[in-house]
């Protein structure tokens, strides 16, 4: 055996030996060093499997106490535009408490702290008491003052060497861009130590990952709050505003009549019946409806009977008048009540005349439903129904006030019937109302006329412009509702985007 060998064959025992010792020593420190590690790794596991940001949230506040001993903890989501040397900070989540008070003082001192905490330490990790990062006092009543910020590490960050990295003088560009969007604001009466910031910017690592892979919206954010692209936007959206456009108008319309006759009641009385339906063709001389007769036919009898006693007074009187100087007086009175027993007579046969209502011209009836009129009376001059060429139709629209544009004869029109709402008929606005007035639903409206016409075409196009038209008559009715865009003059976009709250704050301010 060679020395070499006996040498290696003494030294064996002696490894051995020292191996049994550090398993000995297993259940000291070591054991309690291994036993932290594994609750890590486990504690970075389970923030691997949390389905989204809120449970996230909650898992933080709560489940870390196991692996980092606090008392409170806070997390926190950071944006940029807090005051001057500090971050706006907002508490999303707290220790023990499932919904977050706005207004307690506890998460107002919270967010100032962790505010200032974040735009100090940057991705490091920072201890500290509580009361050297708030512009006051604590609490008295809060007896957990020393603080451990762990900023969460955005996804390729650069490293933090340490809980105090951030104390340099200068910032590399690539951290200067890596900017934290959320962090734990931990709390608890005994200073926090080196460990526990190691073993939290850890954790802080998987909670930053975590944070934004279940928060992807935050890269778009970023994106959008770059000078270059708010400026760029900026600039777009200014020289958007100044493109000309039509103003126009929405408004609710119905198809009418262009030049439709109105029948009218001719006297008071009251409908026995209506003969047509609503949409029935007429000629002229058509029954349209009766009146009931009934004291028309009793006046008439009545004044018949006058007639007859008033013609036998002046007959008696006529020849009593030879002889009697008093009947030769009484003979005028006598006539006058016969002229006027005459007049009565004509007047009832000629309402008697008037009980049939007649279309004085052919057409369709324009009416709504011939029970509403049935023993029903009306006053002279009330309208019962119209007659309309179904030919000749126009486009009664009611502009809000409150939309009202500057509208002319001639204005474009365009209609979008609730029978057919993917095509549009074109129109033309033939007059304008200058009152408004109160039209269903209780609004007040401008009342607009329009014709309904081809759009304007070429001249070698007049036969398909004229087919276009037949096309468009037929398939309106009198009745047809929709909507109207009436286009009035040309205008900014911004104006007419903004037009209600210009004039809102004008009606405020009164400039």
């Amino acid at each position: 055996m060679t020395m070499a060998a006996r040498a290696q064959r003494r030294q064996q025992p002696a490894e051995s030996q020292h191996s049994d010792q550090e398993q000995n020593a297993l259940p000291g420190a070591d054991a309690v060093r291994i036993a932290r590690m594994e609750r890590l790794l486990r504690l970075e596991g389970e923030i691997r499997r949390l389905p989204d940001v809120n449970a996230m949230r909650i898992f933080a506040v709560n489940e870390l106490k196991t692996l980092l001993p606090f008392v409170q903890g806070f997390f926190v989501e950071l944006d940029e535009g807090g005051r001057r040397g500090r971050k706006k900070a907002r508490v999303l989540a707290a220790t023990g408490l499932s919904v977050i008070d706005r207004q307690a003082p506890l998460i107002a001192m919270m967010e100032a702290a962790a505010g200032r905490a974040a735009a100090e330490a940057g991705l490091s990790a920072r201890m500290g008491r509580l009361e050297a990062w708030l512009d006051g006092p604590v609490m008295e009543e809060w007896a957990f003052r020393e603080a451990l910020w762990l900023p969460l590490i955005p996804p390729h960050a650069p490293e933090a060497d340490g809980p105090e990295a951030n104390d340099t003088e200068g910032e590399t560009p690539s951290s200067a861009r890596a900017q934290p969007r959320a962090g734990l604001l931990l709390l608890r009466a005994e200073p926090f130590t080196e460990a526990d910031a190691a073993i939290g910017m850890r954790l802080a690592e998987a909670l930053g990952q975590a944070h934004a892979l279940l928060s992807p919206r935050k890269a778009w954010l970023a994106f959008w709050r770059k000078p270059r692209v708010l400026i760029a936007v900026a600039t777009l959206v200014a020289l958007l505003m100044l493109v000309p456009v039509p103003m126009t108008v929405m408004a609710p319309a119905e198809v009418v009549a262009a030049d439709p006759l109105v029948v009218a009641a001719p006297m008071d009385g009251v409908i026995r019946e209506v003969v047509v339906d609503p949409g029935a063709q007429v000629m002229r001389g058509t029954l349209l409806a009766v009146y009931d007769d009934t004291r028309l036919k009793a006046d008439a009898e009545l004044a018949a009977r006058k007639v007859a006693v008033a013609a036998s007074r002046v007959e008696t009187l006529r020849k009593a008048a030879f002889d009697d100087p008093r009947a030769r007086a009484e003979l005028a009175q006598a006539q006058a009540e016969l002229d006027l027993a005459l007049a009565e007579q004509a007047r009832a046969q000629e309402l008697l005349s008037k009980v049939e209502l007649r279309a004085a011209q052919a057409g369709i009836a324009v009416f709504s439903d011939r029970r509403e009129w049935v023993r029903r009376p009306v006053s002279t001059g009330e309208k019962i129904m119209e007659i309309a060429d179904p030919h000749i139709l126009a486009l009664r629209i009611d502009v809000p006030v409150k939309d009202a544009i500057a509208i002319r004869p001639g204005a474009r029109v365009r209609v979008f019937l609730d029978a057919d709402p993917l095509h549009a008929i074109p129109a033309r606005v033939t007059d304008a109302g200058y009152h408004a007035r109160e039209v269903a639903g209780g609004v007040l409206a401008y009342r607009v006329m329009a014709r309904f016409e081809p759009e304007a075409v070429a001249a070698g196009e007049r036969e398909k412009a004229q087919t276009k038209k037949d096309a468009a008559q037929k398939a309106l009715r009198i009745g047809f509702r929709g909507t109207a865009q009436i286009s009035g003059e040309t205008v900014p976009l911004g104006f007419y985007l903004f037009r209600r709250p210009i004039a809102a704050l004008r009606q405020y301010f009164g400039f």
